[in-house]
């Protein structure tokens, strides 16, 4: 049975670009529901890298979280040319990281899901409120809305709509 699954992704590489073939590779491996505007932040985690671009679509899928995960999205990501190195914060063409994966909840070192980010940056919160602002975190018990607007109220917030 096909679940929502949403996915984020960021880019500091050429970021215009990337995003938006990231959304064309989406949309040619998988039945993308809907997506996200594109927002603009600062690099989180390293100083002195280019701004961030993020956005997110939701797509509905049966593949299993670590098969899309470690398959899928990787290998869009090398195609797209994603190089990983030992710094998780370095620059980036692009990343896709499923954020969530209907209400399934996997505690996993190397697959969280929900996303533990959702609540902590805006850059990842704002994006997934656009595609369904009444979704519950299963985790959290709130509305992806209540989580982002949590972010519009704190007057440290620096993001910006791109498109």
């Amino acid at each position: 049975m096909n679940k929502l699954v949403f996915i984020s992704l960021g880019s500091n590489i050429d970021p215009e670009k990337h995003i938006k073939l990231a959304f064309v590779e989406l949309s040619k491996n998988f039945h993308v529901v809907k997506k996200s505007k594109v927002y603009q932040s600062k690099a989180y985690g390293a100083k002195n890298h280019a701004d961030y671009q993020n956005a997110a679509v939701v797509i509905s899928t049966d593949i299993d979280p670590y098969e899309l995960k470690f398959k899928h999205l990787r290998l869009i990501e090398e195609k797209l040319g994603r190089i990983r190195t030992e710094n998780k914060f370095d620059d980036r063409t692009i990343d896709l990281d499923i954020s969530l994966y209907g209400n399934e909840i996997i505690n996993d070192p190397n697959l969280m899901i929900p996303d533990p980010g959702i609540n902590r940056h805006a850059f990842l919160a704002l994006p997934l409120a656009d595609l369904d602002p009444d979704f519950i975190h299963p985790i959290l018990k709130k509305s992806l809305k209540s989580i982002a607007i949590d972010f519009t109220n704190d007057l440290g917030y620096n993001i910006n709509i791109v498109k």
